[in-house]
């Protein structure tokens, strides 16, 4: 069962809250047995929480659902007792994005296989400050339909009430790193009549050859993003590079990405942060690295 908890500034918990948590789902036993997924979670800029998770039902063939809650700062589920479901269906991944519309509402991007041709992509939801929803019921596809998802999605605002994906897509055996913009205006009308072929919304931010995977995303402070992957173009290597992009999509440093790390070794996880500053061309931390204007990293 999902469950949310309020601290304070001294590490207590916060008045009103029970020591247990809040379940965000009170119905969940009576939907059946489910196996929940890892929960992501942001403020939601009124001293709460947005919170959404997947779920599958043991033993059953009916898929995976996307789940929303916001909990406001009394332990109180705003909207309602059962939470929102978004969409159901076999082919959902876990892993979910969110992002603030800047208007006290919430944008909630997954990955998803509904194509016919089993392509996966991200899908997205739009939800109003009071849980309405702003696009069609089930969410609408946002990423490509001839490259399927194969990490992701991640998501951050671009700073005008829209929002900035990044994921990994499958062309050809090989992964590269896409970005796909969400404009704060008139994106659900615009994406629905895309009928074929590559949304125009859609970026490739790195195409290298060899594989680039797990994809983390942060805002600059400046309206525009890092984002950052795992990257295998040097044979029997793993490797760290980052991209900054403009709210538009275009690329801003060099087209292939900035190195972070070369290391012997490789890696395998990855996290990614802002350093705090804001304006100028000041990007980040990136897994121990530093990256400073233009791309230099700074720190070790």
């Amino acid at each position: 069962q999902p469950y949310v908890q309020r601290l304070g500034p001294e590490g207590l918990l916060a008045q009103n809250w029970p020591a247990g948590g809040v379940r965000v789902d009170s119905l969940w036993f009576g939907r059946g047995r489910r196996s929940p997924k890892p929960m992501a979670a942001i403020p939601d800029g009124r001293h709460g929480a947005f919170v959404a998770w997947t779920a599958t039902p043991f033993y059953s063939s009916l898929g995976t659902t996307v789940f929303v809650q916001s909990i406001g700062p009394n332990a109180e589920t705003r909207w309602g007792s059962e939470s929102i479901r978004l969409a159901s269906g076999p082919g959902i991944s876990p892993a979910i994005a969110l992002v603030p519309d800047e208007a006290g509402g919430i944008y909630v991007f997954w990955s998803e296989a509904r194509e016919a041709l089993g392509i996966t992509r991200i899908y997205g939801q739009h939800l109003r400050v009071d849980g309405r929803l702003l696009w069609p019921a089930g969410g609408i596809g946002l990423s490509s339909r001839t490259v399927s998802v194969y990490d992701g999605p991640v998501a951050t605002t671009d700073g005008h009430g829209g929002a900035i994906l990044g994921w990994s897509g499958i062309v050809n055996t090989e992964s590269n790193i896409y970005a796909t913009i969400v404009p704060a205006q008139a994106v659900g009308n615009h994406v629905h009549q895309v009928p074929t072929g590559p949304n125009p919304y859609d970026t490739i931010v790195c195409s290298t050859a060899g594989m680039q995977y797990r994809p983390r995303i942060t805002a600059t402070g400046d309206d525009n993003a890092i984002l950052a992957w795992l990257d295998e173009r040097r044979p029997q290597h793993v490797d760290l590079y980052a991209q900054k992009l403009g709210r538009d999509g275009s690329r801003l440093w060099r087209a292939a990405g900035i190195p972070l790390t070369t290391s012997a070794s490789g890696l395998s996880a990855l996290e990614l942060s802002t350093d705090g500053k804001r304006g100028g061309d000041r990007a980040g931390v990136v897994g121990g690295k530093g990256v400073g204007p233009g791309g230099r990293r700074y720190s070790e």
